[in-house]
């Protein structure tokens, strides 16, 4: 290769890799040919650093980012923390005709509930049953509150084990308590109100809040030490009534989502969330006290 032919493949070369184009068909050109001159030599090494150059400054466009601000113009960062609703104002934001449909699907799963107890020769819950259809179907508080916390009413046909239902008398409490919720005003239902004020005491004193503690709520006749006395709000039911009266009770704090059991089955440890329904129930037994 003579040394003009050399001196314009060098050129070729250098204006090929300033397009930023790849150089290697090139270079294998050459190198298939007879042994390179020096001049040649220099034209390929004088490629590949100018190739290595463009490389690199390509690599730095890429890590820029496209949606990087320009400086001085940077975008105001949001400190405060979304408003959380309350129950009042999810309650509002619930559709008559969806607190309805609500309402009869709860009449629903309680008259199937009838049913199912009838059929095993259970009549003497029904009594129970039927006081707690009229209680959360003779208006639209409790569909309401349903609604807003997002519980489904066929709760009241699933047990804890295959061959039982959910606890009747829980039912009852949770009537009591979401009617409390959504209309503002404290529960009826003096077990509810005893193992609920209870429940905040200890949570404001930092202890903790278990099965044994919702009995000794249920009944001052259960022996406690004075140190977890003091924080209990307590009711008068007998000691043998207890168990039934507290299970009922915080199954149906449960299944409203306002406390959750972080212990076992066996022993039960109950913690309050940090739900809108949790802080509403706070509301009015701060009002209560």
């Amino acid at each position: 290769m003579s040394k003009r032919t050399a001196k314009n493949t060098a050129a070729q070369i250098e204006n090929v890799v300033l397009e930023g184009e790849i150089i290697a068909p090139v270079v294998e050109q050459i190198t298939e040919t007879n042994e390179p001159t020096e001049a040649e030599l220099d034209a390929i090494e004088t490629a590949e650093v100018q190739s290595e150059a463009y490389q690199a400054q390509a690599s730095e466009i890429d890590e820029v980012n496209p949606d990087q601000a320009p400086a001085g113009d940077e975008p105001e960062l949001l400190t405060d923390e979304p408003e959380q609703k309350t129950l009042a104002q999810m309650i509002e934001g619930i559709e008559r005709d969806h607190a309805v449909a609500m309402q009869h699907h709860i009449a629903a799963e309680i008259d199937d509930r009838m049913d199912y107890e009838s059929d095993k020769g259970n009549e003497t819950i029904q009594r129970s049953l039927k006081s707690s259809r009229a209680k959360m179907t003779t208006d639209l508080l409790a569909a309401y509150a349903f609604a807003a916390t997002s519980v489904d009413p066929s709760v009241f046909n699933v047990g804890r084990a295959s061959t039982n239902r959910y606890n009747v008398y829980a039912i009852d409490k949770v009537a009591d308590l979401a009617r409390s919720l959504a209309s503002g005003h404290f529960m009826k239902n003096a077990i509810n109100r005893a193992v609920c004020r209870s429940l905040f005491t200890f949570r404001h004193s930092g202890e903790r809040f278990t099965m044994e503690i919702a009995k000794a709520a249920c009944s001052d006749k259960i022996r406690v030490s004075p140190a977890i006395s003091r924080h209990l709000i307590r009711h008068t039911v007998s000691a043998s009534t207890a168990p039934t009266q507290a299970s009922s009770t915080m199954q149906a704090l449960e299944t409203l989502g306002i406390v959750k059991n972080v212990g076992t089955a066996r022993g039960a440890v109950y913690e309050l969330t940090d739900t809108a329904q949790a802080r509403a129930l706070e509301e009015l037994c701060t009002k209560a006290a």
